[in-house]
């Protein structure tokens, strides 16, 4: 019979999540996590194979933390109201640390490559989320045809990751509506039957 546990690991990974959140993985010394999580070196090594196996566990752990934004992309009937749903959320939820995936990918000197790859591919799920949500309001004849809905799709995310680094700024209740409002009016304005302006000509001919 296997020796119980004397810890928690959900509770090792949420404290952990935050000392890396805030520090980095560089930051974040060893001596640090055994102090944070309570474990000492052996369990640590033992249970996650040392600080970048606690690290992966804890990007893990954070990204288990947004299926609540996957399942708003996932809600049928599929369409615009579940893209205008999940940013207003992201708008309104606290990111003290900013992105902890973004944190990470601009670690990628001192990273293992698979911690990255995870990262990016959570990244281009979300994208093919919003971009099915789009296509699903075009086939309804919601949005035009002329609609480039994959550059809408790259749009929001990205709207996505800067609007969680900006958090760390701490927007106010009303800055926080003023940006939900002016997203809101940019992307429906973007997605309606209006005619388009004039197109930017290709960068080659910029200038």
């Amino acid at each position: 019979m296997g020796r119980h546990k004397g810890y928690d690991r959900t509770e090792v990974l949420e404290k952990a999540m935050h000392l890396f959140w805030r520090k980095g993985f560089e930051g974040a010394h060893l001596q640090e996590l055994v102090a944070v999580t309570g474990l000492n070196r052996f369990s640590l090594y033992k249970e996650f194979g040392g600080k970048e196996g606690l690290y992966e566990a804890a990007v893990e752990h954070y990204l288990l933390g947004l299926q609540h934004l996957g399942a708003i992309l996932n809600r049928e009937p599929l369409g615009l109201q579940n893209v205008l749903d999940e940013v207003q959320l992201v708008i309104e939820t606290e990111f003290p640390y900013g992105c902890f995936m973004t944190n990470a990918l601009t670690q990628q000197e001192v990273l293992d490559a698979k911690i990255r790859r995870r990262v990016q591919n959570h990244i281009a799920q979300t994208e093919a989320l919003i971009l099915r949500n789009f296509e699903a309001a075009q086939g309804r004849g919601e949005i035009p045809a002329d609609r480039d809905l994959a550059g809408l799709a790259k749009f929001v995310v990205t709207f996505d990751i800067g609007i969680v680094t900006y958090a760390t700024t701490r927007p106010t209740p009303q800055e926080k509506r003023q940006i939900w409002e002016s997203f809101r009016d940019l992307l429906t304005r973007s997605l309606s039957a209006e005619p388009r302006g004039e197109a930017l000509p290709p960068a080659s001919e910029a200038g």
